[in-house]
């Protein structure tokens, strides 16, 4: 297990409001192994459950030695449809002292979709912990606002496919308009992912989005 980290930045002073916490594994020759050539295996073989208590006991162990710094990690579809992902987080933050509060739970679009009703009681008692919660990947699964509503998230993460080159796309640009007006209206901040040029951060800005997570500013980085 090898997680990295990738900061979120407030735009309008460009400080870091927190990271995320990137899953990667490291081969006997220390390449670098990234997702999209590990996780579907996990999901196949049943094993994705074990592989996510590995890293969030890795990563919570190491948010320990930061104090007072806050982080975000995503939840699998496979951990939404078992109420003990709960129990096990909460064992976790309390093993190593970790304030449940410096914790921002990802869920993907895609999984309230196919897991409604369970999404969302895993969901209301992540928040009753005292986890923030934020809806990942959002444009990519087609949730309707009346099951947003139904879901305490205090963040929406707006995906890259509606981001890169948005200054040039006016679909694009109607869609992230709409959504920060929505998010806005639902009392949650926005999130630009994966913005890489100036061109993208000065119209995200314009728009109104608050925090941004791309190249622009970092790539993911070992956690040292």
């Amino acid at each position: 297990m090898c997680p990295v980290i990738q900061p979120q930045i407030n735009i309008e002073n460009e400080s870091i409001v927190g990271y995320e916490i990137l899953s990667r594994l490291k081969a006997t020759d220390g390449t670098i192994i990234y997702p999209n050539q590990f996780i579907s295996d996990f999901e196949e073989n049943g094993r994705i459950s074990e592989f996510n208590k590995v890293l969030f006991r890795t990563s919570l162990a190491r948010m320990a030695k930061y104090p007072n710094i806050n982080f975000s990690m995503n939840l699998s579809m496979r951990d939404l449809n078992s109420h003990r992902i709960v129990d096990e987080i909460d064992s976790l933050l309390r093993e190593f002292g970790v304030q449940a509060s410096r914790l921002t739970i990802e869920i993907t679009e895609t999984c309230l979709v196919e897991n409604l009703l369970t999404a969302q009681e895993i969901a209301t008692r992540l928040r009753l912990l005292g986890c923030s919660l934020a809806i990942d990947d959002y444009g990519t699964g087609y949730s309707t606002m009346k099951q947003l509503t139904e879901f305490p998230f205090k963040e929406l993460k707006i995906d890259r496919q509606y981001i890169s080159n948005c200054h040039t796309h006016e679909e694009h640009q109607i869609i992230i308009r709409s959504t920060v007006e929505m998010a806005k209206a639902l009392g949650m901040k926005t999130v630009a992912e994966g913005v890489e040029t100036k061109e993208e951060l000065e119209f995200v800005k314009e728009a109104g989005i608050e925090i941004v997570q791309g190249y622009y500013y970092s790539k993911p980085y070992v956690w040292a």
